[in-house]
């Protein structure tokens, strides 16, 4: 494998896993998933 397509794997990996980070937020904000913890810490956090 050349040295260029070793970078774009690793450019490629690093968008899918921001994706993935993405659609975990809107999940976690637009679910009202932090409603419901318990933890006034994390409530504070992504308030």
């Amino acid at each position: 494998m050349k040295e260029q397509d070793a970078k774009l794997s690793n450019f490629k990996l690093l968008r899918i896993v921001s994706m993935f980070m993405i659609i975990l937020y809107h999940f976690i904000y637009h679910g009202k998933i932090i409603e419901h913890c318990t933890s006034e810490g994390l409530v504070l956090i992504f308030m």
